[in-house]
């Protein structure tokens, strides 16, 4: 196998040679870093979109519940759109494509 190639799919993952760079002093490659913070940003924003009242910041309920209600239809496309952005940072650090990557954090940067 030629390095920089992306490796057979019958190979599981933990077996697989590190590809690209490598982080956290060599134990772990920038693959597999995306793919643990994908995951952990889904859930995160799952959760969000489910209960975004779960915050406890405002004096009174009736005040966060005015700002939940104004800008409601706001949260939740940038929820979408975070969702959306975050699938395909997984499916590019999945198949290994550097593009796919880079352009969903470009998009989520901007939102």
């Amino acid at each position: 196998m030629e390095k920089g190639s992306p490796p057979p799919a019958e190979v599981p993952m933990h077996e697989q040679e590190k590809q690209g760079g490598k982080c956290c002093g060599g134990c772990c490659d920038y693959r597999r870093a995306v793919i643990v913070l994908c995951i952990i940003s889904l859930v995160f924003s799952i959760i969000s979109i489910v209960n975004p009242s779960l915050s406890s910041a405002y004096d009174s309920q009736s005040e966060l519940e005015q700002i939940i209600k104004d800008h409601s239809t706001n949260l939740l496309i940038i929820g979408i759109v975070h969702i959306l952005m975050t699938v395909v940072a997984l499916v590019g650090a999945v198949i290994f494509n550097f593009y796919m990557v880079s352009f969903s954090d470009i998009i989520a940067t901007v939102v």
